[in-house]
């Protein structure tokens, strides 16, 4: 039975459903210009016929549906290869600070959700780094560890702007600088929607690549164990 479980093509769909959710996003983002364009417009006394409103609304409900079924898609692709990574990771090293399904409940727990992922994707690049120095495999791949910070800096930034706007819209103010305000704190969500995707996409290809030399790192592993065994 092989030491490593394969993870290239979990990583391989995860990239994709990412770069979906980009797409998403930026289709999202002109909606949402569109949308703040005819809430200045009104503002300053021009009106609008109900088709104008009734299409903008249609086309906000449909661009908002598409990105929440692609974000959730995206969410469980990045889970499987999230998890699979670091259990395969454990394979290779004497310890590791969680247990492998951390790697997907931590993301539910309230507060800990705000620091126990980094620590894991920290503790993944860190403990893989150190893998491939300990095989004179560091050289061949470089894993860039800033990714991690920056992806999670993105995220927390990106969810602190849909916390903000969920609070907003639970007040129920139909004013225009209310709706002003939401319309533009909603397309600063959509650019870093877009940023912390590409992000990941970074992310999830340093990994991969350094998960290639993990499997060559097992191969090994695996001959010594089979030379050593008695016959």
């Amino acid at each position: 039975m092989p030491l490593l479980k394969p993870n290239h093509n979990r990583a391989k769909t995860a990239i994709i459903m990412v770069g979906v959710v980009a797409l998403a996003s930026f289709a999202e983002l002109i909606s949402e210009c569109m949308q703040l364009n005819l809430l200045q417009v009104t503002r300053y006394g021009v009106i609008l016929n109900n088709e104008v409103a009734t299409e903008n609304d249609s086309r906000q409900a449909l661009f908002s549906n598409i990105k929440t079924v692609c974000y959730c898609l995206s969410a469980f692709t990045f889970l499987a290869w999230f998890r699979r990574a670091y259990n395969n990771l454990g394979q290779l090293t004497e310890y590791l600070s969680y247990r492998e399904y951390w790697t997907i409940f931590s993301w539910f727990v309230p507060f800990m959700n705000l620091v126990r992922p980094y620590k894991i994707m920290k503790e993944l690049f860190w403990e893989t780094g150190d893998v491939l120095e300990r095989h004179d495999m560091s050289c061949s791949v470089r894993l860039k560890f800033s990714l991690v910070g920056w992806w999670w800096a993105v995220w927390i930034s990106d969810a602190t702007v849909a916390w903000v706007m969920g609070k907003l819209i639970r007040r129920g103010e139909l004013t225009y600088e209310h709706l002003i305000l939401i319309s533009q704190l909603s397309i600063a969500g959509s650019i870093l929607s877009i940023i912390l995707s590409l992000v990941t996409i970074l992310l999830i290809r340093n990994m991969a690549l350094a998960e290639n030399a993990l499997y060559l790192i097992a191969e090994q592993k695996e001959r010594q164990e089979v030379l050593e065994s008695p016959v």
